[in-house]
């Protein structure tokens, strides 16, 4: 099970700020979540994608986690998951999430601003909750990634 979500922004000359933050337990969503979402963006390289091994001795988490990330313009999409969860299953969602969200908001530039996706949380969340239900990772083909495209569009529409 994925542990946690991120996704921020990526900006050289600013400060990075998290447009959309979810964990799916309660160790997740203490006092101390705040921390953990500014010790993971800051920990990240400078590359476009990898994988980060956390361990228990900076004291935000009880268990080691696997941090994934993937960036995509000017945001950076990361899943903090547990050691022993498949890490290329969360690799094809964070690719898949991120066409789902240049699909949604109907203009492939809207990963390039992220101030923009701060004004529609609800249809991340919702692309989230479909994509990544309960923090579960679904093994994804595009196929089955299209027919989940075409529940969460008649979700939206009931």
């Amino acid at each position: 099970m994925v542990f946690g979500f991120i996704l921020h922004s990526l900006d050289k000359e600013k400060e990075p700020f998290v447009c959309l933050s979810v964990f799916y337990n309660k160790e997740g969503n203490d006092n101390r979540k705040k921390e953990r979402e500014q010790h993971i963006t800051k920990r990240k390289a400078e590359r476009v994608e990898g994988v980060l091994r956390l361990g228990t001795e900076v004291g935000l988490f009880a268990e080691p986690k696997v941090v994934l990330w993937k960036q995509v313009q000017k945001v950076a999409l990361v899943a903090v998951c547990e050691v022993d969860e498949n890490q290329y299953l969360a690799a094809n969602f964070l690719t898949h999430y991120a066409a789902m969200l240049v699909e949604q908001f109907k203009s492939p530039s809207i990963l390039a601003k992220p101030k923009e996706l701060l004004n529609r949380p609800e249809e991340m969340l919702m692309l989230l909750h479909t994509f990544l239900p309960n923090g579960q990772l679904l093994f994804t083909s595009d196929q089955y990634a299209k027919h989940l495209r075409r529940e969460f569009d008649e979700s939206l529409l009931a």
